[in-house]
């Protein structure tokens, strides 16, 4: 049984249909914001997607909600390469073949 997804993650489905990006596309325009990191207040990130990209208070102030949580738990701040993964084949540490792995592309 999977458990039902709590806080600002509840969202996501709908943000995701709503504005057509994928959470991770709007975590990394927070990310790409003046100041991010320098103290960028929640609440001007918030408007940032509100007036620059069409997005509704609710959905904004999660998307800037969980974005910051992440990076506060030091999970965020990851570079997304948006496209499909690719597979490569790879020598292991021993040399030989240690088949093929995924990598984000």
């Amino acid at each position: 049984m999977t458990e039902k997804v709590q806080g600002p993650a509840s969202y996501f489905p709908s943000i995701e249909r709503k504005y057509g990006r994928p959470i991770a596309e709007w975590q990394a325009v927070v990310r790409a914001a003046p100041g991010y990191g320098a103290g960028a207040k929640h609440m001007e990130l918030v408007a940032l997607l509100k007036d620059e990209h069409g997005m509704g208070h609710g959905h904004a102030n999660a998307v800037v909600a969980h974005t910051l949580a992440e990076d506060k738990r030091g999970e965020g701040c990851r570079v997304v390469r948006l496209g499909r993964p690719q597979l490569r084949d790879s020598p292991s540490r021993s040399g030989g073949f240690a088949g093929r792995s995924a990598t984000e592309t």
